[in-house]
Parts: C-alpha cells; sequence; structure tokens
C-alpha cells in the first residue's frame, strides 16, 4: 500500500506541480504509522510485525510529504507543513505522557485507543477526495490503483486483527473496507459517466502537462475556438464624380 501512491508522485514530478491532489492523507497517513510504530514497540505492546512494517511506511510517506510541499503552491505547502507541524508535535506529547505517566500494562489500551481513532481519520480522510471526485466528475484526483491497494491492505489487517483477536487491529481497518469499497464505486460510477460523453463541466480547470490550469472547453466551444476567423468583407466600390 505504501508504494500504490508513486504514480502520483511520477506525475506531480513530472509536471513539477500538485495540481489538486492533497497532502492531507499522506500527513495522516504519516501519524498513523508513527503512532502503530510506538504501539508495536517492546514498550508497549512488543508486535515485531505491526513495528517492521510501520518503521517502513515512515520513511515512504515522509518522501512523498517532502515531495508535495517541493512542487505545491505557497497556499498548500502552508497547509500541508502547517498540518506536519502539528501531527509531530501531538506525536511527541502522547510519546512523552505515556511513557512518563501510564503503567506498562496499561499501555496497549492507552495508545491502542489513540491509534483507533487516528485510524479512523486516516481512512475518512479521502472522503474529501470522494467528494470532489463527484464535484466534478473527474477520477483524476482518486487513481485507482491507490483505491485498490488500499482496500487490500484494509482487507489483510482486518484478518491478521481477528486471528490476533486484537480490537485495537480490527476497528480502523475494517472502517478501511467500507471508505475503500465506496472510493471504488464512486470511481467506477464517475468512469462511466465521463465515458458516455459527459465529462466535467464547462469552465472546470484541468492541469495540462507544462501549460499549467486551463479551463476545460465543451466541444461546440473547442470548434468555435477553432473555427477561423471570416475575412473582412471588402471595402465599398469608390464613387468617383466626374466634373462636367
Amino acid at each position: 500500500m505504501f508504494f500504490s501512491p508513486l504514480p502520483t508522485f511520477y506525475t506531480i514530478i513530472k509536471r513539477r506541480a500538485t495540481g489538486q491532489f492533497s497532502g492531507v492523507p499522506y500527513v495522516a497517513t504519516l501519524l498513523n504509522c508513527l503512532m502503530w510504530t510506538f504501539y508495536g514497540t517492546d514498550a508497549v505492546a512488543g508486535l515485531m510485525l505491526v513495528l517492521t512494517i510501520n518503521v517502513a511506511g515512515l520513511i515512504i510517506e515522509s518522501t512523498y510529504i517532502f515531495i508535495h510541499l517541493l512542487f505545491s503552491d505557497a497556499e498548500s505547502r502552508r497547509r500541508t507543513g502547517g498540518l506536519f507541524a502539528g501531527v509531530m508535535f501531538f506525536y511527541m506529547i502522547v510519546l512523552l505522557c505515556v511513557l512518563g505517566r501510564v503503567e506498562i500494562e496499561n499501555r496497549p489500551v492507552v495508545v491502542g485507543s489513540i491509534c483507533v481513532v487516528i485510524g479512523s481519520f486516516m481512512y475518512s480522510s479521502p472522503m474529501t477526495v470522494i467528494a470532489q471526485v463527484i464535484r466534478d466528475k473527474s477520477v483524476e484526483n482518486m487513481p485507482l490503483f491507490l483505491s485498490a491497494s488500499a482496500l487490500i491492505n484494509s482487507m489483510v489487517w482486518t484478518s491478521y486483527g481477528i486471528i490476533a483477536k486484537d480490537i485495537f487491529v480490527i476497528i480502523p481497518n475494517a472502517l478501511g473496507v467500507c471508505v475503500c469499497i465506496i472510493q471504488l464505486l464512486v470511481y467506477a460510477h464517475v468512469s462511466g459517466f465521463a465515458a458516455k460523453g459527459m465529462g466535467p463541466p464547462p469552465g472546470t480547470l484541468q492541469m495540462q502537462p507544462g501549460q499549467g490550469f486551463q479551463p476545460m472547453m465543451t466541444p461546440p466551444q473547442q470548434a468555435a475556438n477553432n473555427t477561423p476567423m471570416p475575412p473582412p468583407p471588402p471595402p465599398p466600390p469608390a464613387i468617383v464624380i466626374a466634373n462636367t
């Protein structure tokens, strides 16, 4: 799942602009990896599988966020950077409070509960993208491979939680299964809508490689723009008055 956004970031690097791709899901995933890494350490639950996978996720998600900050506009950079700083501050507070105030036998419950809340937020964050896809009638900002990978990942971790009888693993990943199914249904609906020739409404901004954002036009508008201008009418014949 961590490698599934690679096509998206290849597009961002190629265009040298993030367009309408939001950095919120990647910051949310980073916080989720931070908390599950803490949960998997010997100081909390001691789950080596959870620990190793989420350490890899930390490295990958940090790279995505760096690329997003590098190529985003000033407003998006400020929003993503502020969210990233807030995430790190929150994580440090949780880390210090749990290690300093919570007994070791109670830490799995405390940290696991926080992981459930954060994991639910992470899996709910694509709902903003779903709303945008429905509004713009374009699936450009919701890659199919990412949604399918997230669904498979959520199903696997839900199964792992059931086998391990860990309710803190089951809850957020079961929610992720539901959200990913909604994403795929929306993708199928919008893709079918566009395939019928009923694409994004006139005036929708679409980023073209090397050209920045350009307004999309309906075929009649494109035909009107491509029609050459008619030649100017010939000047009226000159009236010559002969002297008599």
